[in-house]
């Protein structure tokens, strides 16, 4: 098989991938996948709710009272730092 076949294949297991994860409700779109899984994660593991309709102003998830920002990314395996440095703003905001 040719590596073009083989990419062709690949390219269909992806979106048929993220036409899978999009029905269970874990991607709305298909602009920032990364970002996309690490708000479902949050959200499960702290029992809270997502965002609807993506581009709330400094929140993502809402856990209990508390509004919060999720920052998500990817690094290659050939990576060796750990950690990534994510500057925190606190924000003070009203609900109402």
């Amino acid at each position: 098989m040719s590596d073009l076949e083989n990419i062709k294949i690949a390219l269909d297991n992806y979106f048929r991938a993220l036409s899978v994860l999009k029905g269970y409700g874990l991607i709305p779109n298909q602009k920032d996948f990364t970002g996309q899984l690490g708000e479902w994660f949050v959200s499960e593991v702290y029992g809270g709710t997502r965002s609807t309709n993506g581009i709330e102003k400094d929140w993502d998830v809402k856990i209990g009272d508390k509004l919060v920002q999720v920052k998500t990314h990817a690094k290659a395996e050939t990576t060796t730092a750990r950690f990534s440095f994510i500057k925190k703003i606190l924000i003070q905001r009203s609900m109402n």
